[in-house]
Formats: structure tokens, C-alpha cells, sequence
């Protein structure tokens, strides 16, 4: 049980603090940039500057005394924002 309420919280605080964000995010990249969006620099200065605007919050709210948990979460942000930049170019060069 306490695993589950941990799950919980973790969902519940990803889906206040994260998902609002990203999807504003992603929403302006794709409404404002064209073609060259997808030159490779570029992508990783995006995904480096999404996540740590994605970042800031939760450390904010979450892991302000725990700079080391704070730190490890970065890496799976920095994973799900280039997959979600990954799957975003792709799909709108298609749309192109």
C-alpha cells in the first residue's frame, strides 16, 4: 500500500507540475519553428532547455532540500523530452 500511494503521488504531481508545461512547450516548438527545427545542434539545445524549464518546478515544489533526488530525476526528463522531440519531428514532417 505505501507503494502504491507513493505511485500515486508521483503520478498526481507529474500531471500538476510536468504535463502542463510540456504540452505548452512542445506546442509552441511546433507552432513557431520550421525546417530548422530538425538541424541536430538544435535539438539537443531544445531538448537541454525544455527539460530544465521542466525541472525547475518540481525541484521547487518537490526536492528542494534533496538536491541529489532533485539531480537523478533530470535524467529521466532529459530522456522522456528528447523522445517526446523525436516523435514530434517526425510526425511533423510528415504533416509537411
Amino acid at each position: 500500500m505505501v507503494f502504491l500511494e507513493g505511485l500515486f503521488w508521483v503520478i498526481l504531481g507529474g500531471a500538476m507540475f510536468v504535463l502542463p508545461p510540456g504540452f505548452l512547450l512542445l506546442a509552441g516548438y511546433a507552432l513557431t519553428f520550421g525546417p530548422e527545427r530538425l538541424e541536430p545542434g538544435r535539438t539537443r539545445r531544445f531538448v537541454l532547455g525544455f527539460a530544465t524549464i521542466l525541472w525547475v518546478p518540481v525541484f521547487f515544489f518537490g526536492f528542494p532540500t534533496r538536491p541529489l533526488d532533485a539531480v537523478l530525476l533530470a535524467v529521466p526528463m532529459v530522456v522522456g523530452v528528447w523522445t517526446s522531440l523525436k516523435f514530434l519531428n517526425r510526425w511533423l514532417r510528415l504533416e509537411e
